[in-house]
């Protein structure tokens, strides 16, 4: 059973905090999130680009009839999306609307006691900031991520009301 974000008090005696992450690949990377912070992943559904829209938007996908915008967070990160022409998107609530960060691979829901979560080394520039650390997910080295951080540094057009 998975006692993330609850308090000590509610959690039984002698269970440890287990963290819930969602694990993906960008580029040659394994990162992973909170997975409540990510409403669902869609896969198989075109990013249609759109003109005169700034780098980090890939463009846009349609999910049931919403426009939901496309970001490549990959440069911020320090790696870059390999050239897919349908890469799975992790679908988030960012303040009243939803976008969609691009990755190459979704691969697992994994449950990992937060005790296994270590610092990451300091590579010294801003991609620490979006770091929380790094633990072991199976045989694998993940970083795991503060996407708020990562889309706090995005800003998104708006299209002003005709």
């Amino acid at each position: 059973m998975t006692y993330a974000g609850a308090p000590e008090e509610e959690r039984p005696a002698g269970e440890e905090e287990l963290l819930r992450l969602l694990v993906f690949r960008i580029g040659r990377e394994l990162h992973a999130c909170d997975v409540l912070l990510v409403e669902e992943v869609v896969t198989d559904v075109a990013v249609h680009p759109l003109p005169d829209l700034p780098r980090p938007v890939l463009g846009v996908l349609r999910l049931r009839g919403a426009l939901v915008p496309v970001l490549d967070v990959a440069p911020a990160l320090g790696v870059r999306l390999e050239e897919v022409r349908t890469p799975a998107v992790l679908i988030l609530e960012a303040g009243e609307r939803r976008i969609g960060i691009a990755a190459d691979e979704v691969r697992e829901v994994a449950s990992l006691p937060a005790a296994t979560l270590q610092r990451a080394p300091a590579r010294g520039s801003e991609q620490d900031e979006h770091v929380l650390g790094v633990a072991r997910a199976g045989d694998e080295l993940v970083t795991v991520l503060d996407l708020a951080k990562v889309l706090s540094n995005y800003t998104l057009p708006t299209r002003e009301p005709s």
